[in-house]
């Protein structure tokens, strides 16, 4: 649902090696709690049928966005 990645240089630094493919994801229930917190409605497909990794992409890829926290 939603995504960020470790500081690379700072990873480094302390490690000694870079690091690949480390992301963090935040459960979908928590971000609902969230929007619902913030006063914000949020509207949850009851699919139960399995799809491929491309429909998937394909749904999501007009219902996601970047967010950036500074």
């Amino acid at each position: 649902m939603v995504v960020a990645q470790p500081n690379k240089q700072k990873f480094a630094k302390v490690t000694g090696s870079m690091p690949e493919n480390v992301n963090f994801g935040i459960k979908a229930s928590t971000v609902r709690q969230f929007l619902n917190a913030s006063g914000l409605p949020t509207k949850w497909s009851k699919r139960s049928k399995s799809m491929s990794t491309r429909e998937l992409a394909k749904i999501a890829k007009n219902q996601t966005t970047m967010l950036m926290c500074l």
